[in-house]
């Protein structure tokens, strides 16, 4: 039973890691396309 609630503790939270890595990418990369369109209006 330990090992099936060790298992149930370790998936969840690789789970909201990996979600929220995935989010800051996502917003990361929103904000750096955002700066390169600026920079091409500007010239």
């Amino acid at each position: 039973m330990h090992e099936f609630l060790f298992f149930m503790i370790g998936f969840l939270l690789g789970g909201v890691i990996g979600i929220s890595i995935m989010c800051l990418m996502q917003i990361n990369r929103i904000h750096a396309g955002s700066n390169a369109r600026k920079e091409d209006d500007e010239k």
